[in-house]
């Protein structure tokens, strides 16, 4: 189980997905999450930030040593762009391009902290 938990802050729309051959656990609904396909030569930006005891996007100097770490585990066509901020493993942004559109999914992870996979729709 991991020791940190993700917001998504900008980039994507929850979108329901409805399927009468799934069941809802409890009062969630399933979603996924869209990313609306840029128009050439933009890139759309997704920004994340990971919650440590309640705090949004520490610092990597209050982190103990235990910095985050992301990566791809999949993507259709051209891999998109992973970027941390400088001080800050804890902000990830993930840039897509207009020829990237498709499934991806994103790995956080964290030493000795667990991990969470991210899976985005490019579309």
């Amino acid at each position: 189980m991991p020791n940190f938990d993700l917001k998504i802050v900008s980039g994507v729309t929850p979108v329901p997905w409805d399927d009468a051959r799934l069941e809802h656990r409890g009062a969630a609904p399933h979603i996924y999450w869209k990313v609306p396909i840029p128009t050439a030569p933009a890139l759309a930006e997704v920004v994340i930030r990971c919650v440590v005891d309640g705090v949004e996007a520490p610092l990597d100097v209050d982190l103990g040593g235990d910095l985050f770490v992301a990566s791809r585990l999949a993507f259709s066509g051209f891999p998109f762009a992973i970027a941390q901020t400088a001080g800050q493993s804890s902000e990830i942004t993930l840039s897509f391009a207009a020829s990237m559109a498709g499934h991806a999914a994103l790995c956080v992870r964290r030493p000795g902290g667990g991990a969470i996979i991210l899976s985005l729709e490019v579309e």
